[in-house]
């Protein structure tokens, strides 16, 4: 059921080195296409980085020099201690949606089809992202169905210039990492850098460059959880008129 996917579901960060088999690719990014769009307009690229060498150079890039990104600057100011980098973007599978203008000149309300040919307007830039949301969440629980296991990324710079993803500039609203991943046992694990049991420190050629979150099962106490504690109760959550 998808209520058991649901509480089953962790965030990753550290993957294993596993391949995904094709079928299951092709499962996850056909239930992402086929997801709602409002008025069928599809203003999204779902861009599908595998382990090709470019897209394996262009995750790593990410990974060291674009996920610690606070309002679309790289945070370098403060202590590389505190730096934490994101393992989503690391992901064998790494989903990437980025900003399309629609082609469907033929669209049945062509004034609202218009509105997505030029400069967004904050309508339909909400729009765009609540579809992107759509689709990626669609992606994610296609991707738990088949046994892997996912990890939301939207710590980048969101908008990119002559990348893998395209010529010109490309804007990317939300990233969702897929692939195969273990929970880490951490009874044994010494408090790092004031995050409690939650972080391990990432090393670059010996040197020491910053944290990154363990796989944690959805069993690990959520009072020693940095961001789990954050969550409200559903009585905060639900309204129910």
């Amino acid at each position: 059921m998808i209520r058991d996917i649901i509480n089953d579901r962790m965030t990753v960060h550290t993957w294993l080195d596993t391949p995904i088999e094709q079928d299951k690719i092709d499962y996850i990014i056909d239930c992402a296409s086929n997801a709602p769009s409002k008025q069928s307009i599809y203003p999204y690229t779902i861009n599908v980085l595998t382990n090709s060498p470019e897209a394996t150079a262009f995750k790593e890039w990410l990974y060291w020099n674009d996920t610690w990104v606070v309002d679309g600057i790289r945070a370098e100011d403060k202590d590389s201690t505190s730096k934490r980098f994101n393992g989503q973007y690391l992901a064998p599978l790494l989903l990437m949606w980025s900003f399309r203008i629609p082609t469907a000149e033929n669209h049945n309300d062509m004034p609202y089809w218009k509105s997505f040919t030029g400069q967004l307007s904050r309508g339909t830039k909400y729009q765009v992202i609540a579809d992107v949301t759509i689709s990626s969440s669609f992606a994610l629980l296609a991707a738990e169905e088949q046994g892997l296991r996912t990890g939301y990324a939207n710590c980048h710079a969101y908008t990119y210039n002559d990348t893998i993803l395209g010529a010109g500039e490309v804007e990317v609203m939300l990233a969702l990492g897929i692939g195969y991943a273990e929970f880490e046992d951490n009874s044994d694990t010494p408090e790092l850098f004031n995050f409690g049991y939650t972080v391990k420190p990432v090393y670059r050629d010996g040197v020491l460059e910053g944290t990154e979150h363990k796989n944690l099962p959805v069993t690990y106490p959520k009072e020693h959880h940095i961001f789990r504690s954050r969550k409200p109760s559903n009585d905060t959550l639900i309204n129910i008129l």
